[in-house]
């Protein structure tokens, strides 16, 4: 083989390598947003697998409410089935530790959905009120409490491997403290959500509303009380499922693989005659 054809063929391998690097590399974002309109408290909840590590679900909870509501636990669905989990770390938006503040209790559950992992986290201590997070623009500091933010990461070590991909629009936020005196709790649900794919983006409402999401410069709507949806990927519109742009770098990588295979074997056969 001389060396140009070397050098394509290297070439060829680099770019098969950087695609599949890039495939591996996918990541899926969700924000939840949660608002109780009679006792103005709840918060925004984002969901991810990005910047962590294989088999990882990280967590952040956003205190967006008014007087002096605390967040004090989640439940949610995720649609691939978990067995078991555990607490990798859990931290405040200054990078403190709270494993050793708080206890992180969690239940997972098969049996209510099935096809879904029901998850059901609370935010407990063993003195004073139950930990949570509070806004500090509108509360002051509160026994147990963080102000603002908090992440949470999940490692899943059943089924392995796992890959996040989606979380149900069913959720349910808890609170604390949700009026102004202090007093009251509050179960909110999901109020709108966006995600964000590769790339993409979207948001949606669970009320009958439209969402629009993007994998590659494409657009999505959708209804979820009867309406249509359409989907798009590298900026045209189609009726169906969008491929993610390092999937189609794979496949171009693939393809390139193929033919440069394909010309090393016609070679060959013309230097054998």
């Amino acid at each position: 083989m001389d060396k140009s054809l070397k050098n394509k063929m290297a070439g060829v391998a680099s770019a098969v390598a950087i695609a599949m690097s890039a495939s591996a590399a996918y990541a899926y974002v969700e924000t939840q947003t949660f608002w109780g309109a009679g006792s103005q408290s709840g918060g925004d909840v984002t969901f991810t697998n990005e910047g962590v590590g294989a088999n990882q679900l990280k967590i952040t909870f956003d205190n967006t409410s008014n007087f002096s509501g605390i967040i004090t636990g989640i439940v949610f669905n995720i649609t691939q089935n978990i067995n078991n989990a555990s607490v990798l770390s859990f931290v405040d938006g200054n990078g403190t530790d709270l494993t050793s503040l708080w206890n992180i209790d969690f239940n997972v559950n098969n049996n209510i959905t099935p096809g879904n992992t029901v998850f059901d986290i609370a935010f407990t201590t063993n003195n004073g009120i139950i930990g949570g997070i509070y806004n500090s623009g509108v509360a002051t500091s509160i026994a147990n409490t963080y102000p603002d933010v908090a992440t949470l990461v999940l490692q899943v070590s059943d089924p392995n491997p796992w890959s996040f991909s989606d979380v149900g629009d069913d959720s349910i936020l808890r609170t604390q403290r949700t009026g102004a005196n202090g007093n009251g709790s509050d179960k909110i649900a999901t109020s709108s959500s966006s995600t964000s794919t590769s790339g993409g983006t979207s948001t949606s409402s669970t009320s009958g509303g439209t969402s629009t999401s993007s994998t590659s410069g494409g657009t999505s709507t959708s209804s979820t009380s009867g309406g249509t949806t359409t989907s798009s990927t590298s900026g045209g519109t189609s009726n169906g499922n969008t491929v993610s742009e390092p999937g189609v770098l794979a496949l171009l990588g693939i393809g390139l693989l193929g033919q440069a295979l394909m010309f090393v074997a016609r070679r060959r056969r013309l230097g054998s005659k």
